[in-house]
């Protein structure tokens, strides 16, 4: 064997050695020359916070010299902030423990500092450190990018939010908290549809169609929150691809636009009134003049004719008594024109509530029950207490009308402050003191798509013979006359809810 080994020796520096002494100095070459070449911060440092040896990355990193590396302690190079941290890790190493993936920031020459991450084993025989760090500035960069991006997301009022190619949402910001309901936790990976369509339809089908085909989808919604409220949103949805072009995930920004909406809808109707009214004064008036010459012929024609029989003299009346209704229905029609003018003066309505709770007791069905609640010291109001009457009874009577079956209607009337800054904001709101006088029934409901239409005159969803269709128009022009306003809120089967708000004096 020693023979063999003799064979194969080999002469180096003078001195005879075996292969395996060769192996041991060819592996020692090899260290030395990794860490002269690594692009990794290769160091070797003592328990005291010195370094006693450095790799040349750390000149290329830093941009100090080796000298000034090793003649500092390595502290006065690291962040301020960092110190605390970075010394208690060198307790860790002093106590055998390993480091990895320790991050801190490292001061270069230039004033700048740079973020390394540390990987350190420790010899306590020699009691020095065998550490290697890594620059991952871009990295950090990278990630305070995101966090800002990730904030701004956070802080932005649209509701942002993005899914997977099976529809399953991976991100949700605060924005789509606030406006949906659903916090993060309750909402990732789950599907948008079963969250966002429960109406069911084709409109996310329409959706998919459309990002397939183009990339790309815009338009409103009606969603569902999660307590249940309907809301309207402007939607925006975009394919996101990845590097090779492929779709990877889809971006939806949603923009709540439901009070939007209700104002737009407010607008156009008080436009529409206006119009209507107009129309509907010159129509009045011109028909009173023809109503007035048919009563006065009805009138004469019992003087004119003395012999006439009995069934003529029935259709005279018939002629004269429909002619009057048809007076009284367009004085409807001009109280709802000239927006109901009359006599007013401060009153309470109280006494009206009294009243009108002793006529619906007395005549409206037993199956209906009325509940009303009026709140103490409420205040006076300016106005006419026979045309404010008429509008709570038209509420009554439509409420009685909508529950064939029997139900509950509810009044109250309470004092409020508006102010028109923090309340939700109506066209004809202001600031001040208001009585708010609300009536709600049990009944069948308004549908959506006749809510925005039942303050016209003429228009009515009682069976012919039922309603003219003024009542809420005068109404509303009664209302409007006295400096308030009104708002409804209406679903099928789950009835209906009028707000009544008066200036108060």
């Amino acid at each position: 064997m020693v023979q063999s080994l003799d064979v194969h020796s080999t002469e180096l520096n003078g001195t005879l050695q075996t292969p395996l002494k060769t192996t041991a100095l060819s592996h020692t070459m090899d260290n030395e020359r990794f860490f002269q070449l690594s692009v990794d911060m290769l160091c070797i440092a003592d328990l005291k916070g010195y370094f006693r040896r450095v790799n040349p990355a750390f000149e290329r990193t830093l941009g100090y010299t080796t000298e000034t590396l090793l003649t500092e302690p390595f502290l006065t190079f690291v962040h301020p902030d960092d110190q605390a941290k970075t010394l208690s890790e060198l307790d860790k190493l002093a106590a055998g423990a390993e480091t990895i993936a320790f991050e801190n920031r490292y001061r270069c020459r230039d004033g700048t500092y740079k973020w390394l991450m540390w990987t350190a084993h420790p010899d306590l025989t020699q009691q020095v450190v065998y550490a290697s760090a890594r620059d991952i500035s871009d990295r950090k960069r990278t990630e305070q990018t995101l966090q800002e991006q990730a904030a701004l997301l956070d802080i932005a009022t649209n509701a942002i939010m993005v899914c997977d190619l099976n529809h399953q949402i991976t991100y949700w910001n605060q924005g789509s908290v606030a406006l949906y309901g659903w916090t993060e936790l309750e909402i990732i990976n789950h599907p948008i549809e079963d969250l966002l369509f429960k109406d069911g339809g084709t409109t996310f089908a329409s959706i998919q169609e459309s990002l397939a085909k183009t990339g790309q989808w815009q338009g409103e919604l009606r969603q569902r929150a999660k307590a249940g409220q309907m809301i309207i949103v402007e939607s925006r949805w975009k394919v996101i691809l990845d590097t090779e072009a492929r779709p990877k995930s889809t971006l939806v920004v949603n923009t709540d636009i439901t009070e939007k909406k209700r104002l737009e809808t407010q607008f156009l109707r008080t436009q529409r009134l206006e119009s209507l009214g107009t129309l509907a004064s010159g129509l009045a008036h011109d028909l009173d003049n023809l109503l007035t010459s048919i009563i006065g012929s009805a009138q004469l024609l019992p003087q004119i004719l003395p012999e006439i029989d009995a069934p003529a003299q029935r259709l005279i009346d018939l002629v004269e008594t429909n002619s009057l209704r048809g007076i009284d229905l367009i004085k409807q029609v001009l109280l709802f024109a000239r927006g109901a003018q009359g006599p007013r003066h401060k009153l309470s309505i109280a006494p009206l509530i009294d009243e009108l709770s002793q006529m619906v007791q007395e005549t409206f069905p037993k199956p209906i029950e009325l509940r009303i609640s009026v709140t103490p010291d409420l205040w006076h109001v300016k106005g006419n207490p026979t045309q404010l009457y008429q509008v709570l009874l038209n509420l009554f009577v439509n409420a009685r009308d909508a529950m064939p079956s029997g139900g509950m209607i509810t009044l109250e009337v309470n004092n409020l402050v508006i102010d028109v800054a923090r309340h939700r904001p109506h066209p004809d709101a202001q600031n001040g003191n208001h009585i708010l006088i609300i009536v709600t029934d049990t009944g069948s409901g308004i549908s959506p798509d006749v809510v925005d239409k039942i303050f016209e005159p003429f228009f009515t969803t009682k069976p012919p013979g039922r309603g003219t269709g003024l009542g809420l128009s005068t109404s509303i022009g009664i209302i409007k006359s006295h400096g308030g306003f009104v708002e409804v809120h209406s679903e099928m089967g789950q009835g209906s809810e009028f707000k009544i708000y008066l200036p108060a004096v």
